[in-house]
């Protein structure tokens, strides 16, 4: 968990809380960092442990509670403080059980319960809290899904977070909220297990090594470049929100398994080495229109991407593949 507050004269000073700093999570601190502004301040939050959790929340929220309480007194006729919550954690993929899902259903109340205290004990403060959803759980095997499709998760990770998306609109009341439903994300090829499709074929064709596909070659879905998601959520939680919303994050652009490969081949330049699985459950299309699209949503070329990543991979690896040094 990170917390990170911004004062700036002549502007309200602003606090946000991201919860979760995995490939998201990090991308949009690293985002707000980058402007030299913000300061971070690293708290633990345990995720096994469901008292010890209360305690560490309890601790961010005492220490939130004095930062906006100085702050409002400060401020006098200046606009007041501000106060955004990223839920952007997840140790649940795609393939989570149901007690997985549930074990994460009951971290997501705590937190999202915290912040409603902290709005209703400091309301001179403008509280708000953002959701980081998935966009290919709620909608897995529909096409061309439009801001007006309807969620229908097949599977326990889409039900959670449609019910995380349930209890926020039902518990926040009057707490000003965002749901951020992404498609496929995808960054630099990095050290986590979860790192996805794009990165993983990548780092394995520098490698030379085979990756296990479970889909098929046809199978269609939605990438998004994680620095775009970051670019847009950190703005949007950092801005003036009020109201509620939910949107989609997508590139409307399908591609398939077997046009990714291509594209990661003709970057690293050598033939990938793939097996398919023969497990059919992770095979449904899941495309977008552009209608979903939430103002000022900006998206990368793939390909330019792509190379981006190959480049950071090749300079983490020392500049050339193995056995080409």
């Amino acid at each position: 968990m990170i917390l990170l507050d911004e004062t700036r004269e002549g502007r309200p000073p602003r606090l946000v809380s991201v919860v979760g700093a995995g490939l998201i999570g990090s991308a949009v601190v690293e985002r707000l960092e980058s402007s030299g502004r913000w300061r971070r301040e690293l708290l633990p939050l345990d995720w096994e442990d469901g008292r010890l959790q209360e305690r560490q929340l309890a601790a961010l929220a005492e220490r939130v509670a004095d930062r906006l309480a100085a702050a409002a007194a400060g401020a006098r006729d200046a606009a007041p403080p501000r106060l955004a919550v990223l839920w952007s954690a997840g140790r649940s993929g795609f393939g989570a059980t149901a007690a997985e899902a549930e074990r994460e259903l009951a971290s997501f109340r705590r937190v999202l319960e915290t912040t409603l205290r902290l709005a209703e004990e400091h309301p001179g403060s403008r509280v708000s809290f953002g959701m980081i959803s998935s966009a290919g759980g709620l909608f897995e095997g529909q096409r061309v899904v439009t801001a007006r499709s309807v969620p229908a998760p097949r599977r326990p990770y889409g039900e959670l977070k449609l019910a995380q998306e349930e209890m926020l609109a039902g518990l926040a009341g009057g707490l000003a909220w965002r749901v951020y439903r992404l498609t496929s994300i995808y960054g630099a090829t990095g050290t986590s297990p979860r790192r996805g499709l794009i990165p993983t074929l990548i780092l394995n064709g520098i490698r030379q090594r085979v990756t296990a596909i479970t889909g098929s070659f046809s199978t269609l879905r939605d990438y998004v470049w994680v620095g775009d998601v970051a670019t847009y959520v950190a703005a949007d939680l950092t801005g003036a929100p009020a109201g509620t919303s939910r949107c989609v994050l997508a590139s409307a652009k399908p591609s398939s398994i077997f046009e990714i490969r291509r594209l990661i081949e003709r970057v690293v330049g050598r033939p990938l080495y793939l097996t398919l699985s023969g497990d059919a459950t992770n095979r449904a299309d899941i495309t977008f229109a552009h209608d979903a699209d939430p103002a000022g949503w900006r998206t990368s070329s793939l390909e330019t991407c792509v190379r981006a990543i190959y480049r950071g991979a090749l300079s983490a690896s020392g500049g050339a593949a193995p056995g080409e040094a």
